[in-house]
């Protein structure tokens, strides 16, 4: 079961919100239920990418400002809600230009991954350790270039050749 009703709320999401999606019933497609949520919803993200960006969530009048393209992209799911966590567990500023280099990164690494089977060897420059290399990849960690590459620490040297799994699910 997909989305549905005027803002496309997902099931999982319309039920979190209180509506009744199941075999019989799904108040999704009563317009001002689905309205309700969608706003409530938005109300959520909003204060949510506010708070990561440290601004103030009551600032809700400014529509053009990076927390609403933020929650907007949130709203339609993917690429939004990796940013936000990578850019949590990397340390790195949450804003919207952080978030198109983001997604900018995400898709070359996704044809890079379909065009060259997943993978993509990568040569160590001068100056660089596995935290900065696992930085240009999104959704990548030091301890999955560790993996993938039978590393037993973190020590890599200028013109060592590692293995980048783009776009690849790594689970222990």
């Amino acid at each position: 079961m997909g989305a549905a009703g005027v803002f496309q709320l997902m099931p999982r999401l319309a039920r979190h919100y209180g509506l009744q999606v199941n075999g019989r019933i799904d108040e999704r497609y009563d317009v001002l239920k689905n309205a309700k949520v969608a706003a409530e919803y938005l109300s959520d993200l909003y204060k949510q990418v506010a708070r990561e960006m440290r601004v103030d969530s009551e600032d809700v009048q400014n529509w053009n400002s990076d927390v609403w393209k933020l929650v907007l992209a949130l709203y339609n799911g993917g690429y939004a809600g990796l940013f936000l966590k990578w850019a949590g567990q990397n340390k790195q500023s949450v804003n919207y230009n952080t978030y198109l280099q983001f997604r900018e990164r995400g898709l070359q690494n996704y044809l890079d991954a379909r065009l060259k089977g997943g993978k993509k060897e990568y040569i160590v420059k001068p100056g660089e350790s596995l935290f900065k290399i696992a930085q240009n990849y999104s959704g990548v960690t030091v301890s999955q270039i560790m993996k993938e590459n039978n590393l037993s620490n973190d020590k890599i040297k200028p013109g060592q050749k590692l293995i980048i799994r783009a776009g690849a699910d790594y689970r222990n």
